[in-house]
């Protein structure tokens, strides 16, 4: 039985395909075109410049209170209006105290210049509406006034100073999508305090090149503080009015 030849068609015989057969070689196809990478409009350079320049996120930046080290971890609405804010806060005027807490101070930005410097960040996908938000950061809250059209962010006073953790970035690569790109980025939070430990100081080392270094090592509670917060984003970008706004950010 397993040595039978199979039979042989002598005249008019067509090739066929199984319904089965058609079906994998269309679904291959499709696949591979799907899965085939679409060209980035923009290079890794050119990304790194766009977050820096336009979104202040550097290849390294000191972490205070609101940031990008808190963005990043929670892209919603109430982390885009406080950054959307503090990329305003130079142009404002002094802020008045709130009558009902003398611990806290508003700022007035009319609601039609908040909203587009909201768009040209983070396009129109998530629209600015006429109401209150809560944003839970060093600013806390947004009040709407309906009668001049306008918003009231309400923030802590008294705040100030710097900070020795640091955030470290790096754009990997970019992807083109349909509608703009995505740059996959890299980063860790580290505090640079960690590695200055007097006590720890071995002296100094060579490379053998005349290049000395302090010999400061990282303890390993440190070390492991920094591994734990080693994370990749995905940081998708649409292209909206000739210019690419921020839409999303994925931790991959």
């Amino acid at each position: 039985m397993f040595l039978k030849p199979e039979p042989k068609c002598e005249t008019g015989c067509t090739e066929t395909t199984s319904e089965a057969d058609a079906t994998n070689t269309s679904t291959t196809a499709s696949n591979s075109a799907t899965d085939k990478a679409i060209p980035s409009p923009v290079s890794v350079t050119e990304a790194t410049e766009l977050l820096a320049n336009k979104y202040n996120f550097k290849d390294s930046q000191a972490v205070i209170f609101d940031g990008w080290h808190s963005y990043i971890k929670d892209f919603s609405l109430p982390k885009k209006l406080l950054f959307t804010f503090y990329q305003l806060w130079d142009e404002l005027e002094s802020p008045q105290p709130v009558e009902s807490d003398g611990l806290k101070v508003k700022y007035n930005i009319g609601f039609e210049r908040f909203k587009n410097a909201y768009e040209e960040y983070f396009g129109t996908d998530e629209p600015l509406e006429k109401k209150d938000y809560t944003l839970n950061g060093i600013v806390e809250e947004i009040r709407y006034n309906a009668d001049d059209n306008s918003f009231d962010f309400i923030s802590k006073n008294g705040i100030g100073g710097t900070t020795t953790v640091a955030l470290k970035t790096k754009v990997i690569k970019t992807e083109g999508t349909e509608n703009g790109f995505k740059a996959i980025v890299a980063t860790v939070t580290i505090n640079q305090v960690a590695s200055q430990n007097a006590k720890d100081f071995l002296g100094k080392s060579s490379d053998g090149q005349g290049n000395e270094y302090y010999n400061v090592p990282i303890s390993e509670e440190e070390l492991a503080k920094m591994y734990e917060s080693l994370s990749v984003y995905e940081f998708n970008f649409t292209k909206e009015n000739d210019s690419y706004k921020l839409t999303s950010i994925t931790k991959v």
